[in-house]
């Protein structure tokens, strides 16, 4: 354990020694409309690094003949070497400028181009490198115009389609015609899909519909609240008289439609409805 400790000590001692040469100083970097914070410093001595602040301000140990490397991506990077004045200023203060993104200038050559593709490419400077027929660049075909034809060039265009004359057209396009067969039947799939969902949702819509207008009908909706909450709810909690209670659900379904929050299962909006209505029922019956 001992010659390990010592090992380690060994180890890091000329290290130790060697940066307590180095003094920390305080530095800051002026420029105008440049971001200052997080330019990057280096001690190329020391293999130390540094950042700056928002302000430009740093901190960093160097002595003298060190060599400091600066860089960020909004300035021109530079190198500063230490001097003794640097270190009996315990201050280190550096000018940085902006880098340039100055567009190279283009220059634009006058070739004398006549806007003629035959006689232009002829002129071209890299002629040499760019071969163009003439045949090429003659646009009557377009317009199926007569032009008239070698018979050497006759003699290439009958060996050309005797060589496609035997060709199957649609063996080409087999894979394209499969592959769209499949998406056509998969779309077909979604959209009948699709339907049977929103029929579902339709019967369902009309079924709660009419369970709705059941129990607006004579003394559902009054049996159907006090088999929820019965009728102590209804007197002791609300303070109805028993004999004001189908009067109440009356009330109550006049101002808010009780048969759909039951339906639909909004039972805390319900209970709100029963308990806000009820404030208002109870005024309105001490004024009769």
């Amino acid at each position: 354990m001992r010659k390990s400790v010592y090992f380690i000590l060994f180890i890091l001692l000329p290290t130790l020694l060697f940066s307590q040469k180095r003094k920390l100083i305080e530095g800051k970097f002026i420029a105008k409309d440049i971001d200052l914070s997080f330019i990057h410093i280096v001690n190329k001595s020391s293999k130390q690094v540094s950042y700056s602040n928002q302000h430009g301000a740093f901190k960093i140990r160097f002595q003298k003949g060190d060599s400091l490397y600066i860089s960020a991506i909004q300035i021109e990077n530079r190198y500063f070497v230490v001097s003794q004045n640097t270190i009996k200023n315990k201050q280190l203060i550096i000018q940085l400028k902006a880098k340039s993104n100055a567009i190279k200038d283009v220059v634009i050559k006058n070739h004398h181009l006549t806007g003629n593709l035959s006689l232009d490419a002829q002129k071209s400077p890299n002629k040499d490198s760019l071969i163009i027929k003439s045949g090429a660049l003659d646009f009557r075909v377009a317009y199926n115009l007569s032009i008239p034809m070698k018979p050497d060039q006759q003699a290439k265009d009958k060996a050309i389609t005797k060589g496609l004359s035997g060709t199957d057209p649609t063996r080409v396009n087999s894979s394209i015609n499969i592959l769209t067969g499949i998406a056509l039947l998969a779309t077909l799939f979604i959209n009948k899909e699709k339907q049977k969902i929103k029929a579902q949702n339709r019967r369902k819509q009309l079924l709660k519909k009419q369970k709705i207008a059941l129990l607006n009908k004579e003394d559902h909706l009054e049996n159907k609240l006090i088999a929820l909450y019965g009728k102590d709810f209804f007197t002791k909690e609300l303070k109805i008289p028993t004999l004001k209670i189908t009067d109440f659900i009356v009330y109550c379904q006049e101002k808010s439609n009780l048969a759909q929050l039951i339906i639909y299962k909004n039972e805390i909006k319900l209970i709100e409805t029963l308990i806000n209505e009820s404030k208002n029922y109870l005024q309105l019956i001490k004024k009769e």
